[in-house]
């Protein structure tokens, strides 16, 4: 298996396309992750419409990966469906959701906000928090 680094390098010295899509397709997850990574550091937004596809995989960790990657991408057509996952069952995918509230939402999904500081997980209420502050913040200045 090609670890991150040697994917990002890899990618930067050649362009090979074909690896980098063979990574997102691979049956492996861990594959799945360092690609997704990959196209996130990288910012190689031809792959956002594979990462949106990745909103509907049967793998939380996709899910989650591709929440986080289509976030920093700032892929604002994503983010109707990205805000769906905020009452997702697996606190993995839920606790990516205020990162995408900051990065691509606001003031309106305060309300959201609120109720993800109230989940009964750590990371979850804790991202929540932290996006909450930001907001409070940024109403300050």
């Amino acid at each position: 298996m090609t670890s991150f680094p040697e994917m990002c390098q890899r990618i930067v010295d050649t362009g090979d396309s074909d690896f980098l899509k063979s990574h997102l397709d691979s049956p492996d997850p861990r594959e799945r992750m360092f690609a997704i990574l990959v196209v996130q550091r990288l910012k190689l937004y031809q792959y956002v419409p594979q990462l949106r596809n990745f909103l509907k995989s049967s793998f939380d960790g996709d899910i989650a990966d591709s929440i986080v990657a289509l976030s920093t991408l700032e892929d604002r057509e994503a983010y109707p469906e990205i805000i769906k996952f905020a009452s997702y069952p697996n606190p993995e995918v839920r606790s990516t959701v205020p990162f995408a509230i900051r990065k691509l939402g606001g003031e309106a999904d305060r309300a959201i906000l609120i109720r993800l500081s109230r989940d009964g997980d750590y990371d979850t209420r804790l991202n929540a928090l932290d996006v909450l502050k930001f907001l409070d913040e940024a109403l300050l200045q």
